[in-house]
């Protein structure tokens, strides 16, 4: 019984960590998509070259995360990832595209 329990406990894992792991990629997706709309919406401003590094910085950290298999640090990529994608909808509605 307690290896049954282990069992269904090591499934329910592994099926959030496969779930993390494809929101994961749908954020960086959608962070990659926002990337030309923030680079012509911020030319030549040295907030949007701040705002392309945070964008860059935030995508290799999700990438190498995404090549481990830790729960814990893919939820806090999806979460960094979440955030960065929220930031930089807010700055493209207040400029206005």
């Amino acid at each position: 019984l307690e290896d049954q329990v282990d069992l269904m406990l090591e499934v329910r894992a592994g099926e959030q960590e496969t779930l993390k792991r494809a929101e994961l990629t749908s954020l960086m997706k959608e962070l990659r998509d926002l990337v030309p709309q923030l680079e012509q919406a911020t030319a030549g401003s040295e907030f949007g070259q701040n705002v392309l590094r945070k964008a860059d910085q935030v995508l290799v950290q999700a990438t190498a995360v995404g090549e481990t298999s830790k729960l814990k640090e893919i939820a806090e990529a999806v979460d960094a990832l979440t955030r960065t994608i929220s930031f930089f909808k807010g700055v493209l509605q207040r400029i206005g595209r």
